[in-house]
């Protein structure tokens, strides 16, 4: 196996494809654990909470407000998780259906 040690840097230097790129390996390292732990019949409770977080809990009581600061980032967030979620499944990642 390689060097895994990485150069100590920030995303204050990174483009924002270079940003992207690093936040998509992410998100696939992320879905091939999950998927291979779905295999192995190891995150039904995981993946349950996974599901509760990828939806944004905003308590508004107009839907059509326009949200900003910190609702923003906890959108963004919840998204994200679901892209994971969504990436993780076993058959997406070729592994066949979870056991």
């Amino acid at each position: 196996m390689s060097d895994m040690t990485t150069p100590r840097d920030t995303a204050a230097g990174l483009s924002s494809d270079a940003i992207e790129g690093r936040l998509m390996a992410h998100r696939t390292v992320l879905a091939h654990i999950l998927a291979h732990l779905q295999q192995g019949g190891q995150a039904t409770q995981l993946m349950e909470q996974l599901d509760t977080l990828s939806v944004m809990q905003d308590h508004q009581e107009d839907p059509g407000a326009v949200i900003s600061g910190p609702e923003v980032i906890e959108g963004n967030l919840a998204e994200e998780i679901r892209a994971v979620v969504l990436a993780a499944s076993p058959d997406r990642i070729g592994l066949g259906e979870a056991g």
